[in-house]
C-alpha cells in the first residue's frame, strides 16, 4: 500500500484561439473550475473522466443576494408579488432585534377587501407600542371575493416574515400572536397540512393550502408562533381608537394599507399558480381560484 504524502491541484486551460487544452498551474481560478478525476496511461496520454461538455465548460459561482431587495427579486414570482410592497417605519427598536428578545410579543394583523372584481390586502406587525412593519398588495383570483383577499393578506405577512427570519439569519425567541377579521381564512388554516378530498372543491383552496403549507415552514422558524385568532374589524366605528386593545388598532392601520391599495389598480390582476396546488381549472384562458364544480357544470350544459 502507498501512502499519499501530498497532492497536487492542477487545472486545464481553455483558450478562445483553441479546443485543446493546456495545463497551466499559476493563472487558474479556482473557483470557476469544474472538479474531475484523472489518469495517465503507460505512453503518457492523461484521461479525464468527466464528460466532455463539463472539460469545456466554465462554471462560475452562483453570486448570492447581498440586500434585502436583491434577495426578494431572486425569488418565485408568485412570492416575489407578495412582498414587493413593504416598508419600515421608524421605531424604537427594530423587527429583527424584537425577534431575537425572549420578552418580546409581537402581534401581526393581516385584512384585506373585494370591489368591483378588484382584490386588495395590508397587513402590519407591531408590538403594543410600535409598528414595526408594514405590507400591502393586490389580491388574485378568479373570481376575487373578500374572502381571497383576506387569505392573500395572511400570506403575505407569513411569506415575509419567513424570508426576513431566513435572509437576516435570526435565531427567534420572541412570543408571536396573528389576528385576522375573517373568521372563514382563520378555521381554514390551523397549523396542519392534512387535506380532504372535499376540500380540494372548497372556495380558494388553492391559496388556503399554500398558507397551511408556509404556516408550517415558519413554525420550524418561530417555535412561539401561536394559531391565528379573530379580531372583529371596524371598532373603531364604536370607541376612540386609543380606548381600543391593540390586536383592534393594528386592524384598524392594516385596513388603512388595504383601502390604499384599492385606488392603485385599475382592474383585476392576472393569477399566478401557488406550488402547494397540484392542479387548476382553465376557463376562457383564466386560471380558475374558486367556484370549479358550478362553473363544468354550466359549461357541461351547453354539450
Amino acid at each position: 500500500m502507498r501512502s499519499v504524502d501530498s497532492i497536487t491541484r492542477r487545472g486545464w486551460v481553455l483558450s478562445e484561439s483553441s479546443r485543446s487544452p493546456r495545463m497551466d498551474a499559476t493563472t487558474i481560478d479556482w473557483d470557476t473550475c469544474v472538479p474531475v478525476d484523472m489518469s495517465t496511461r503507460a505512453d503518457g496520454t492523461i484521461i479525464v473522466s468527466a464528460p466532455r461538455r463539463h472539460l469545456y465548460r466554465q462554471t462560475r459561482p452562483v453570486k448570492e443576494p447581498q440586500t434585502w431587495e436583491q434577495y426578494l427579486d431572486s425569488l418565485p414570482d408568485w412570492e416575489k408579488t407578495l412582498m414587493q410592497k413593504t416598508h419600515e417605519p421608524v421605531s424604537t427598536r427594530g423587527l429583527a432585534e424584537e425577534l431575537r428578545d425572549a420578552s418580546s410579543h409581537i402581534m401581526i394583523v393581516s385584512d384585506g377587501g373585494a370591489k368591483d372584481d378588484k382584490g386588495y390586502f395590508g397587513w402590519i406587525i407591531g408590538t403594543k407600542h410600535e409598528v414595526l412593519w408594514e405590507g400591502q398588495g393586490p389580491a388574485r383570483g378568479n373570481p376575487m371575493t373578500a374572502q381571497r383577499a383576506e387569505a392573500y393578506g395572511k400570506l403575505s405577512w407569513i411569506c415575509f416574515l419567513k424570508h426576513y427570519v431566513a435572509f437576516l439569519d435570526i435565531q427567534v425567541r420572541c412570543e408571536v400572536s396573528s389576528f385576522c377579521d375573517n373568521m372563514g381564512v382563520i378555521q381554514q388554516t390551523p397549523f396542519s397540512t392534512s387535506n380532504t378530498a372535499r376540500e380540494a372543491i372548497l372556495p380558494d383552496y388553492d391559496i388556503l393550502k399554500e398558507i397551511k403549507t408556509q404556516q408550517e415552514n415558519l413554525r420550524k422558524l418561530i417555535p412561539r408562533l401561536h394559531q391565528g385568532n379573530h379580531v372583529k374589524g371596524h371598532q373603531d366605528k364604536h370607541k376612540n381608537f386609543v380606548e381600543l386593545p391593540r390586536p383592534a388598532q393594528l386592524n384598524i392601520l392594516a385596513d388603512n394599507q388595504a383601502t390604499s391599495e384599492l385606488a392603485i389598480h385599475a382592474g383585476p390582476m392576472p393569477s399566478l399558480e401557488f406550488p402547494s396546488c397540484s392542479a387548476y381549472l382553465l376557463n376562457a384562458g383564466q386560471l380558475r381560484s374558486s367556484q370549479e364544480v358550478t362553473l363544468l357544470r354550466w359549461k357541461w350544459s351547453d354539450f
